[in-house]
């Protein structure tokens, strides 16, 4: 069975709609921005970062980042 990729369509809107969601929490965000990490070039980053200290706090953003980045980082290990 060959490797699957999976790509968001609007990696910048996916992740907005999600913080503007009130069900959403800070750390189910982390799958979705590990998602857009691999499209880094269509993400206004500040844009969507702002959105993230706006809603949860400057500290949340750094464990999402940091969270968000180790799921990127395993899976290019091949974990």
């Amino acid at each position: 069975m060959s490797d699957v990729h999976v790509r968001l369509a609007d990696p910048e809107g996916q992740l907005l709609a999600e913080i503007a969601d009130p069900a959403t929490t800070a750390r189910s965000l982390v799958l979705t921005y590990a998602f857009a990490l691999l499209d880094q070039d269509r993400v206004d980053w500040p844009k969507v970062n702002r959105a993230i200290i706006g809603r949860w706090s400057p500290a949340a953003l750094d464990r999402i980042k940091r969270d968000a980045w180790r799921r990127v980082e395993r899976k290019a290990a091949g974990q």
